[in-house]
Parts: structure tokens; C-alpha cells; sequence
């Protein structure tokens, strides 16, 4: 049997385990001391234990100071990050995903026009936003800057916290989480105002708004001062007729009876020229203005044409020109005013006629599509300029006809193009100098519904 241990024996062992203990946890840190205290615990147990306890105790302090060495590291470096923020020149705000402003710097603060002590408010940027696209755009740019990595949201306008509007652009990056929660930093968000910027294009704009509106004005006035020009020269012609033989009635009262009568006859003239001019120029000042008074309905062009060309051929006939026409069975009604319609048609019937040449010929035809439908009047006349068609449907401007003894004051074009605006179409011309001309009156179908 084996004896039984002493109480020594068990004094012995147990100085022994914790001898064993305490020279492991001291081994951690100096592990030259453990072994040479390791060989005198077996001499000196009592002043083995405490020269290892005072040793771990050393070394915990130590740790312990390293410690609070690398904290005040830490908090030196979270400082001057937050200093550096903070002393940056451009506003900087730091959100987490759903755009809550969870820091900002001292820039960013004073933009937004944030009042108080100089901390970041708790708020979503959308705030910033009015409602509208603004905000929409806002929620994408937010989006795409987590997905993505970076994302810009251009020129919009920021209403501040002080009720001031700024225009800027903001840039967002995606960065690293600092912490976890709704309080997480995952954005950094980078805001150029441009308000300055956009202050300045407004003034250029505005600018040149104003000296557009100067040079229309001063367009406007000059075409008054020619319109009054040729308006009063118009009016002269007749009116001088008018005053020169009633001054020779006046001289002349024991004339006899047929002389009388032929300056009476060129008295009628002259003043049936001017109440012609004063209701020419009347009606084009009604359609020009919109009030010109309309009756829409359907109209049949291909049922005046006959018409307008037959009151031509007397004028026709010493030039000895040819009149035709073109009217296909299929040709639709037209949305028009009639009245309008024949005179337009005969204006442009007239002028073929006129400006053509011995021999030549006038030729109307029809033609539309699903939507519209036209007349063209194609002479083989003169022909007209590049310059010429630039002015021809300024009112007064004969376009230098008036050298050539032909009577008119300017305004028959003028007056057609008025009309044809007015019923909802347009009047277009095509020309070339020795070869002819082409005019074409466009108007919208009638169609079903109006009638």
C-alpha cells in the first residue's frame, strides 16, 4: 500500500500549483525572470511568490498605462479629424443611407443657415428640398451613391433652415460605416454653391432679354416710321388728284358741261383709291390684331377657282395668256371663310396675271393630304429675288412694281398672308427671277365633327 502524505507533503504541493500558476501568468511577460524564479521556488517557495506577484503587478500597470497611451492617441486624432472637418473651406455634411444629416462642418452649418451652437441638426436633407423633381432627383442621387460609390446631383435649388434659397450642386461618396444604427455614417456629401453663379447667368440673361426688347422696339419704330412713310406717300397720289381738279372746277366754272364732268370723273377715281386704301389697311390692322371677324365652314375651293379665273380673262386676254386649271374630282372641303378664300384667290390670280409675260401662262391646281389641303397659282411670269421674297408680304412694299406704272398700293399679299394665319392656315411663296412664281394657300380639312 502507498503511505499516506504528511501534512507537510501537502503544504509542499500546494505552494508548488500556485507557485506553477503564478510563474504561467508571469511567463506572458517576462519569461527570463519566470524560469530563474522558477529554480529558487524550489529552495524559497514564500519570496518566490512574492517576487512573482510584485513582477505581476508590473506588468499589468504597464499594460495599463499603454493602454491609456493609445486612448489619448485615439482621442488626438479623432480631434484633429474633427478639426480638419470642421476648418474645411467647402461645407461638408456626413449622412447615413437615408440622408440624415448626422455631422456637419462649420461651412456646410452656416450654408443651410443653421442658428445655435455649432452642432450638426438632426434632420433629413430632403428638408432642404422644396417639393417637386428636386426632391425626386434628391432620393435618386442618394440611391445610386450607396449602390454605386459616388453619385451628383446637379444645379437645384436648397431652401435654408432661415428661409433663404441657394442654388448648389451636391456630390455624394460612399464611406466606410463608423458605427452601427441609424446614427452610422455612410455618406460624405460635398455641397458647391453656386448661387453666385447663377445670379450671374440670370443678369446676363436678363441682359440680354433687354436688349433684345431694345432692338425689337427700335425694329418696330423703324418699320412704324416706313409704314407712316408709305402710308402717307399712298395717300398723297389720290388726295393731290382730288385737290387738283377741284381747284380746276373751282377755276374753270363756265366750262363746259363734258369737262366738268371728265374732272369729276377723276375725282370719283381718286376718292374710291383712298376709301380703298383706308378699308385695306383697316382690315389688315382687324387681322392682324385677331379681330377679325370670320365665317368658318366648309369650303369648296375647287368651286371658286372656275370662277375667279374666268373674272381674269378679259385682263388676261392682251397678253394673250393661258388660264388653266387643275381640280381633281377628289378634292375636299376645306375649313375656311369663303369670302376670304376669293379674295386670297383672286390677289394671287391677279398678280399672276399681271407679272407675266406676253404669251405666258397661269396655271391653279388643288392637291391635300390626310390633314390638309391646297391651292397653288404657278405663273411664268418675271420671277422674284432671294431679297425680293425676303419682303414680300411687308405691307407698302411693292418690291419696286411701282417703277413699273402698275396700279396697287402693297398690301394685297400682306393681306392674304393676315387671312390665311387667321383661318388656321398658311400662305407660302416659291420663286425664281425669268422663270415664275408659285404661291400656295394651305388650310386644315374640314372634317366631320364641325359640321
Amino acid at each position: 500500500m502507498r503511505p499516506e502524505p504528511s501534512a507537510q507533503d501537502l503544504r509542499d504541493h500546494a505552494d508548488a500549483g500556485v507557485m506553477s500558476l503564478a510563474l504561467d501568468a508571469l511567463s506572458e511577460h517576462a519569461p527570463e525572470r519566470a524560469r530563474a524564479l522558477l529554480k529558487q521556488g524550489h529552495s524559497e517557495p514564500a519570496k518566490a511568490m512574492d517576487d512573482v506577484w510584485r513582477l505581476h503587478t508590473q506588468g499589468v500597470e504597464e499594460q495599463m498605462l499603454q493602454t491609456q497611451d493609445m486612448l489619448h492617441q485615439v482621442e488626438q486624432f479623432c480631434a484633429w479629424q474633427s478639426q480638419l472637418l470642421h476648418g474645411l473651406p467647402v461645407p461638408v455634411l456626413l449622412l447615413n443611407r437615408h440622408g440624415a444629416i448626422i455631422e456637419a462642418n462649420d461651412e456646410a452649418l452656416r450654408l443651410i443657415g443653421h442658428a445655435g451652437e455649432e452642432t450638426a441638426p438632426l434632420l433629413l436633407l430632403s428638408r432642404l428640398f422644396p417639393q417637386g423633381d428636386a426632391g425626386s432627383r434628391l432620393r435618386l442621387a442618394l440611391t445610386a451613391a450607396v449602390s454605386q460609390g459616388s453619385a451628383k446631383l446637379e444645379e437645384s435649388a436648397l431652401m435654408c433652415l432661415d428661409g433663404r434659397q441657394v442654388w448648389a450642386e451636391l456630390r455624394m461618396t460612399r464611406v466606410r460605416p463608423r458605427q452601427e444604427g441609424a446614427r452610422a455614417i455612410e455618406l460624405a456629401c460635398v455641397i458647391v454653391d453656386l448661387t453666385d453663379r447663377r445670379i450671374a447667368r440670370e443678369a446676363e440673361e436678363r441682359a440680354r432679354d433687354a436688349e433684345q426688347e431694345r432692338s425689337l422696339a427700335e425694329q418696330a419704330a423703324q418699320t412704324k416710321t416706313q409704314l407712316l412713310s408709305r402710308v402717307s406717300h399712298e395717300l398723297r397720289t389720290p388726295l393731290n388728284a382730288v385737290q387738283g381738279f377741284c381747284q380746276l372746277l373751282q377755276m374753270n366754272l363756265q366750262s363746259t358741261p363734258d369737262k366738268r364732268n371728265e374732272y369729276l370723273q377723276h375725282i370719283s377715281t381718286a376718292s374710291k383709291q383712298l376709301l380703298e386704301l383706308v378699308e385695306e389697311m383697316l382690315d389688315l390692322n382687324r387681322a392682324e390684331s385677331g379681330h377679325l371677324n370670320l365665317c368658318m365652314g366648309p369650303t369648296s375651293v375647287a368651286v371658286l377657282v372656275p370662277t375667279v379665273l374666268a373674272q381674269h380673262e378679259p385682263m388676261a386676254a392682251p397678253l394673250n395668256l393661258s388660264l388653266s386649271a387643275d381640280l381633281p374630282e377628289d378634292a375636299p372641303d376645306l375649313r375656311a371663310d369663303a369670302r376670304r378664300v376669293r379674295h386670297i384667290l383672286t390677289n394671287l390670280v391677279s398678280n399672276a396675271v399681271k407679272y407675266n409675260r406676253q404669251g405666258g401662262q397661269v396655271l391653279v391646281r388643288l392637291g391635300h393630304n390626310g390633314k390638309e389641303g391646297w391651292v397653288e397659282v404657278e405663273d411664268s411670269g418675271i420671277g422674284l429675288s432671294e431679297a425680293q421674297l425676303a419682303h414680300l408680304f411687308e405691307p407698302f412694299n411693292r418690291l419696286g412694281a411701282e417703277q413699273s406704272g402698275s396700279r396697287g398700293f402693297g398690301l394685297g399679299l400682306s393681306i392674304c398672308k393676315a387671312y390665311a394665319d387667321a383661318m388656321g392656315g398658311r400662305l407660302e411663296a416659291w420663286s425664281n427671277v425669268g422663270v415664275g412664281s408659285r404661291f400656295r394657300l394651305t388650310l386644315p380639312r374640314w372634317m366631320a365633327e364641325s359640321s
